[in-house]
């Protein structure tokens, strides 16, 4: 585990789950799934006047040294706080049990933690960061309810819906709207996970899919497509 000392010498950490990430003409490119959970960990890190965004990304190719953690820095605000990239060549840090994994052993009890993911994904994170780490000190601030409070007011955009709508789909190169994504893609992995929550049975640890991902070689693509839909492919 690469480690650096502004993350163990923080107070308030905000950390955002990460989707992976895709290569575009050879270049790493963070999913829009991870963006836009990056997003919200800014605005939740400047709100909270965290010292830190501490992102446990993925590798998600083998081929490719660089992580999604790396992929997304220069995609932060000016006014978020420092995001430093955790990484583990040894395992790719492919999947969250392995995130939760590095996360809990990288910090300590008297940091504040707060984790921001997608709404679907809560329970496991949070128990295989439990199971790790042997308590439960975090706080988990979910994505889609912070884009959802944004979008009924526009709160970011002074009211401006039209401003609103035009900067979202600029920044994540979508052709459809909030709504749209929450109905064709969020809806899609959610009831996916509900599957996926069955091996949490045979281990809150996330054995089991540090397990699958050592048979494949690879973890997850999960992202989001321009017209809103739910793509789940996986990466070598």
């Amino acid at each position: 585990m690469l480690l650096d000392e502004r993350i163990t010498q923080a107070d308030e950490v905000v950390v955002p789950i990460t989707y992976s990430s895709r290569l575009e003409n050879g270049s790493l490119v963070p999913s829009r799934l991870s963006l836009m959970v990056f997003d919200v960990a800014c605005l939740v890190a400047a709100e909270q006047q965290a010292d830190i965004i501490a992102i446990a990304g993925e590798q998600s190719y083998s081929s490719t040294p660089e992580t999604t953690g790396e992929a997304l820095i220069p995609y932060a605000p000016l006014n978020a706080p420092t995001p430093v990239a955790l990484s583990n060549p040894a395992n790719r840090l492919i999947n969250t049990a392995y995130q939760a994994e590095a996360l809990a052993d990288t910090f300590t009890l008297d940091q504040r933690l707060t984790l921001v993911g997608w709404g679907f994904h809560k329970k496991r994170i949070v128990e295989n960061f439990e199971a790790h780490a042997g308590y439960v000190s975090v706080d988990f601030i979910t994505a889609d309810s912070v884009i959802d409070a944004l979008w009924q007011t526009a709160g970011l955009w002074d009211g401006d819906e039209e401003k609103m709508l035009h900067e979202f789909n600029q920044r994540y190169g979508f052709r459809v709207d909030w709504p749209d994504i929450q109905d064709k893609a969020l809806s899609m992995f959610a009831k996916r996970e509900q599957r996926t929550q069955l091996g949490q049975y045979l281990g809150k640890s996330g054995w089991v899919f540090k397990l699958l991902s050592s048979i494949r070689g690879g973890g997850r693509y999960d992202d989001i497509s321009p017209e809103g839909e739910a793509i789940m492919s996986i990466t070598s």
